[in-house]
This record gives C-alpha cells, sequence and structure tokens, in this order.
C-alpha cells in the first residue's frame, strides 16, 4: 500500500510540474526579483508534502519503524527553512525600513532645494534646472511658450498692509496660477520676489494669449491683486532658445505693465 502510494504521489508530482511549467517558471523570476527566502520557503513546502504522503502511507507510530526517521530530518529541515525565510525577511524589512528613512531624507533635502517654502511652488533653482534640461532635449516637434508675470504694486501691497499680509498675497497668487495653469500643460515657478516663470507645453499662441487676457482680467477678483503678464514662443534653433525667450517674455509683462500705469 505504502509503495502505491508513493507511485501515485509520484504520478501526481510529475502531472503538477509539467502542466505548470509555465507558472513555476514564472515563480522562479518572481523569486529572482523578490530575494527574500522564498526560495527557501519552496523546498520546505515540497518537504511538507512528502512528509504528509509518508505518514499517510505509512500510519503506525514512529517509535515502531527505523523508517519513520526521515521524517526527522525532513521536519528539522522544514522548520529551519521557515525560520530561516523569517529571519531573511526581518532582515529584508529593516534594510526597507532603513532605505525609506534614506529615502524620505533625501526627499526633504530636496524639496528645500528646489521648492519656494512660502509658495510651494518649484523656485529659482529649480526653474534654471529645467530650462538647462528642455535646452538639451527640446525638438522642434514641440510647442513651447516662455511666461513671465509678477504682481501689480506688490511693494506697495506690503508697505501699507504690511509683510505678513505680502506673504498671504504671494500664497494666493500661487493658488491662482496652480488653478489656471494646470500640472498637465504647465510647469510653474516663483523665482523672484513676486515675480513667477511658467513654461507652457503644447499651447497654441491664439489659445495662450486668450487665456492670458482672461486671467489678467480676473486676477484681481480672486487674490485681490492684478498681474502683469507677458509670454513669447519659443524659437528653436537659437542659442538659449528658452532662456531668450523668457527675456523677451519679461520684456513684454513690463511694457504691459507701463501701459498700464500710464492710464
Amino acid at each position: 500500500m505504502g509503495a502505491v502510494g508513493y507511485v501515485i504521489a509520484c504520478v501526481l508530482m510529475a502531472v503538477i510540474y509539467f502542466r505548470g511549467k509555465t507558472y513555476f517558471k514564472r515563480y522562479r523570476l518572481l523569486v529572482d526579483k523578490v530575494k527574500d527566502g522564498w526560495g527557501a520557503m519552496a523546498v520546505a513546502t515540497f518537504l511538507i508534502y512528502v512528509m504528509l504522503i509518508f505518514i499517510a502511507t505509512n500510519p503506525k507510530p514512529l517509535a515502531q519503524r527505523v523508517e519513520y526517521l526521515p521524517n526527522f530530518a525532513i521536519v528539522s529541515v522544514t522548520v529551519l527553512a521557515f525560520y530561516g525565510v523569517f529571519i531573511t525577511s526581518l532582515v529584508q524589512k529593516r534594510k526597507l525600513s532603513e532605505l525609506n528613512i534614506q529615502l524620505m531624507e533625501e526627499k526633504k533635502w530636496h524639496t528645500i532645494a528646489y521648492q519656494d517654502g512660502l509658495t510651494k511652488l518649484d523656485n529659482r533653482m529649480s526653474y534654471m534646472e529645467r530650462i538647462n534640461t528642455i535646452e538639451r532635449e527640446m525638438s522642434e516637434n514641440d510647442i513651447l511658450h516662455a511666461v513671465i508675470m509678477d504682481i501689480d504694486n506688490f511693494k506697495r501691497i506690503n508697505d501699507s498692509l504690511g509683510h505678513h499680509f505680502g506673504n498671504i498675497t504671494l500664497q494666493k497668487t500661487a493658488d491662482f496660477i496652480r488653478k489656471y495653469f494646470p500640472q498637465e500643460s504647465y510647469e510653474s515657478f516663483r523665482i523672484g520676489g513676486d515675480e513667477f516663470a511658467v513654461i507652457a507645453k503644447n499651447v497654441s499662441s491664439h489659445d495662450i494669449d486668450t487665456h492670458i487676457k482672461h486671467l489678467e482680467k480676473i486676477s484681481g477678483g480672486e487674490i485681490g491683486c492684478t498681474l502683469s503678464i507677458g509670454f513669447t514662443q519659443v524659437v528653436f534653433g537659437q542659442n538659449r532658445a528658452l532662456e531668450t525667450a523668457f527675456e523677451l517674455a519679461d520684456q513684454n509683462m513690463y511694457s504691459m505693465k507701463e501701459a498700464k500705469n500710464k492710464k
């Protein structure tokens, strides 16, 4: 009976192996990626399977049969395998925890270095790096516009109402920019005291002109002050194309500001 049971078990294992070859291959790939002791777990599971078959086909008490002794070895190896998996998992979790702490620390310092603390927009350093990256990667198929804006009479706001109110105005302006220059098509930066820059991606000149004129009209009602906004399209093939575009956008913005002051 015992021999027949072993034969049946071996046949079943052969069927499982050949039928599940593809899945076992995926499992091995997963084990190679995880590297967390699951290979030992697989061996332990196989040993348990063998032990259960042995017990099922040899129902006498262990003490009455010498051939039962391999079961003790199987149980011992199984326990050690699971224990090894447990220890390996703890070590891996500790390493992951340390790595997570390191990543959080790096993220914190990256935020300090590249994000404006008051408005939470990317800061001037981030702006300069982004310009350099786009200069290297842009192609003639890209449609890019440089947009510059600042708050009208911001110095008067600070002087008459105080720096605290000035800070609130800057935060409201940043929220306004995030709302009307969404990340899908725009990248926004605070590059100076009350000056903001936006890189517009894949937006036509007509659309952005219409958009900006609308924003100039509604900015006073939403943030309590008006904005002057200038923009220009990036001309590919120029040296420092994006940087030059921002300089022209800045000039356009100041022309608009002067026109407002003359009214």
